[in-house]
């Protein structure tokens, strides 16, 4: 696991905008109020996005990327299409 996950408490901020289909946070330490990782949803489908404004945006899937400030991917947050119940995975990766 990667050191920067042994904290107990962050602050979590979304990154909103106007017509913006996808998941953006930035996750600050709560104590110093340093910013400590970023979470993005890079690689977002055409129709996923278009599925984002409808009813339907809790079934979408996401891929979701956090990573360090110095760009190093910390941890993958994945879930695919669903629709009476939803599986989540969540993939650590292993610091060198």
């Amino acid at each position: 696991m990667h050191p920067i996950l042994n904290k107990n408490l962050f602050f979590v901020k979304e990154q909103v905008g106007v017509f913006k289909a996808a998941n953006n946070f930035d996750i600050f330490d709560a104590e110093t109020q340093e910013q400590l990782l970023t979470c993005r949803e890079p690689n977002l489908g055409i129709f996923t996005k278009m599925f984002r404004f409808t009813d339907y945006k809790r079934m979408t899937p996401f891929h979701i990327e956090i990573r360090s400030m110095s760009g190093e991917l910390v941890m993958e947050i994945k879930r695919g299409i669903t629709f009476l119940t939803s599986d989540v995975s969540v993939l650590t990766i292993r610091a060198n």
